[in-house]
Order: C-alpha cells, then structure tokens, then sequence
C-alpha cells in the first residue's frame, strides 16, 4: 500500500475521495483475512460483521452463514 493513501493525524477520513477509502478497507481485508489465526469481529449489537478464513476453516463453515449471527449456535459453532 502506498503511505499515500495512509491518512496522516491531521486528515480526517471522511474527506478522502471514496476510491482510497476503498482501496483501505480492501487491503485491511486482505491483511485479516491472511493472519495464521481465526479472528473474527462482532459490532455493537454482538452480531459477526467480520469473520477471516481461518475462522471459517476451523469452524467448517461458510462466511456467509456466519455474517449477521449474534450466537454461536445460530453460526454453527460453539466458542
């Protein structure tokens, strides 16, 4: 990724033309979605808005099925 497309303190992220906003969460995708473990992000209302391959993998499940789910029963897996 090029440093100039890395927001600086002083820049505010919402003034940054939508392509290197793109361009940011592509990469950050990229970056999670290729870390050795599972990881996988719940939001405010406990619901998976993120989930990486290895997550995917050890649960045996599809990403899609996992997307929206606020229980593990409802995903298919048991933390």
């Amino acid at each position: 990724m090029n440093d100039d497309l890395m927001p600086d303190e002083e820049t505010n992220l919402a003034l940054l033309p939508i392509h290197q906003l793109k361009d940011e969460v592509q990469f950050l995708h990229a970056v999670i979605n290729h870390a050795g473990g599972p990881i996988f992000v719940k939001n405010a209302h406990s619901r998976i808005i993120l989930a990486n391959d290895s997550f995917c993998s050890l649960f045996g499940l599809i990403r899609v099925d996992v997307l929206g789910k606020t229980k593990p029963a409802e995903a298919g897996f048991v933390l």
